[in-house]
């Protein structure tokens, strides 16, 4: 079948890309014939003006907004909500656990959805012997960096991956569970009544995961497959062509294929799509194809990635790489690894694409051409390939549920915008995690909280660790009280 992509009328190559254009020309107007150098695209910190609603504020020249400032007014970067809600934030802790009813799992039902205005927080009883340190042991973990490496014919990078360890979380939730640490290499499974579901587990034989099948029940890795958890007792999964598609849920490449009466088969090792009923939409000739979410799905090939429709036509297709191939001429790069902090790859939300694109650039020959221009940073793309840039100065570390992380790339400083652009929060938070269920974990004044999709928050910043959400459980950790859990109702 024909991966020829349709493009909507109107949408030039000049329009995709010109952002883009401009920072090449940027660069070899700054470009000198001696030097063998990478450039790095310059983003401006963009001014501030006066709320509106605060006639007394003077105009700032401060790069990032107090939260008693409006952020910036190039549009489509406005919005009314301009301030960190400083009143949930700084409600204590004795006072939220009071206002936390007691979860009773005969008249609540879990949320394994968007958190709503409707949800209720309850706290999930958990035994007396939960430890209070915040770790009892450490696991392994991968540092990902890139660096920079000058050459004789021009300047790449390339991706590292160091092999190191990191505190594991003495409680952590997975998929409507809880991991308690034992601290010699095994663990508890706790359900929401805070009951022993499973006992001394070894994390290496059964590894828990952060993804679910498509009934929402917890996935382990287990005599090097996986295994599903299902009323009380691990059955194997099928695992051949899994495919990883980091919305907390583990796609099977044959099966479902989302809520549009479509499923994925498999022919010669290849993957297609069928209707429910056997009509093919497309032929087997993906290495790897995902579910439809918003009436699209990304499948692939060895060398490029097509976005698909319910119909099977390609509405956009492009080469990739992977950011470990110096020699790759493709734009647009895989993530590094396929865990929550690639959180937004693989799937639509809300109309776009997390994707990481790399511009290179190499001015003529006779031209001195070992001055070599490289542009990398994560975008939002729609099923037609068009770009959301994000705000000068600030990179995309996060896209999920419709919630941007943005990060100030010299400060360091965190906000959320939500998938139109709109800012919901300044950038004054420290650091965040991905938004799960439409809750983010933020760090703002040196304490964890969390907030909804419209800033506010859920669990005041009083925590010492980032909570963990994933099944409608979430896992906290103060100094002051030890592990807390909570479960997200609706009654």
């Amino acid at each position: 079948m024909s991966h020829t992509p349709r493009t909507p009328q109107g949408a030039s190559f000049w329009d995709k890309n010109k952002n883009l254009l401009l920072r090449v020309v940027l660069c070899l107007l700054l470009a000198t014939a001696t030097v063998l150098t990478v450039w790095y695209s310059a983003r401006m910190p963009a001014t501030i003006t006066p709320d509106n609603d605060d006639a007394d504020q003077t105009q700032s020249n401060d790069p990032l907004p107090t939260p008693d400032e409006q952020l910036p007014t190039d549009q489509p970067w406005t919005s009314t909500r301009l301030h960190v809600d400083t009143d949930g934030a700084g409600i204590s802790l004795d006072a939220f656990l009071a206002s936390c009813p007691t979860f009773d799992a005969k008249d609540a039902v879990i949320v394994t959805g968007e958190y709503e205005p409707s949800t209720v927080l309850k706290r999930i009883t958990l035994p007396e012997s939960i430890t209070t340190s915040a770790s009892l042991s450490t696991r392994p973990a991968q540092q990902i960096t890139r660096e920079w490496r000058a050459e004789s014919w021009g300047t790449t990078f390339e991706t590292v991956v160091t092999e190191t360890t990191q505190d594991r979380p003495a409680v952590e939730t997975v998929s409507g569970y809880l991991v308690r640490d034992r601290g010699d290499g095994t663990y508890d499974l706790l359900d929401t009544t805070g009951s022993v579901v499973f006992s001394s587990l070894s994390f290496d034989a059964v590894t828990p995961t952060s993804m679910s099948d498509d009934a929402g029940n917890p996935l382990f890795l287990e005599n090097g497959g996986y295994t599903v958890l299902i009323d009380g007792t691990r059955i194997a999964y099928d695992t051949k062509g899994v495919n990883m598609a980091n919305r907390s849920t583990c796609l099977g490449t044959t099966g479902d294929a989302g809520n549009e009466n479509i499923r994925i088969y498999e022919a010669n090792g290849r993957y297609g799509y069928q209707t429910n009923d056997g009509a093919r939409l497309t032929d087997a000739i993906y290495t790897r194809a995902f579910a439809f979410s918003e009436g699209l799905a990304l499948a692939m090939d060895e060398t490029a990635l097509y976005v698909l429709d319910t119909t099977g036509q390609c509405l956009y297709t492009a080469p990739y790489t992977v950011s470990s191939d110096l020699e790759g001429s493709a734009s647009l790069l895989l993530p590094d690894t396929e865990g929550l902090e690639s959180l937004g790859f693989f799937y639509f939300d809300h109309g776009l694409m997390r994707i990481r694109q790399r511009i290179s650039y190499t001015p003529q020959e006779g031209y001195y051409y070992n001055n070599y221009y490289v542009f990398d940073a994560d975008v939002l793309l729609d099923a037609y390939g068009n770009v959301t840039e994000m705000p000068n100065g600030y990179e995309l570390v996060s896209y999920h549920d419709g919630i941007r992380i943005l990060r100030h790339s010299q400060t360091g400083a965190v906000g959320l915008a939500d998938h139109l652009g709109q800012w919901i929060t300044p950038p004054a938070f420290q650091d965040a995690t991905p938004c799960v269920q439409g809750l983010t974990p933020v760090k703002y004044n040196d304490k964890w909280g969390v907030v909804d999709q419209n800033g506010q928050f859920v669990m005041p910043a009083t925590f010492d660790l980032p909570p963990t959400i994933l099944g409608g459980v979430i896992a906290a950790y103060s100094s002051q009280s030890g592990w807390m859990a909570f479960a997200l109702t609706q009654s």
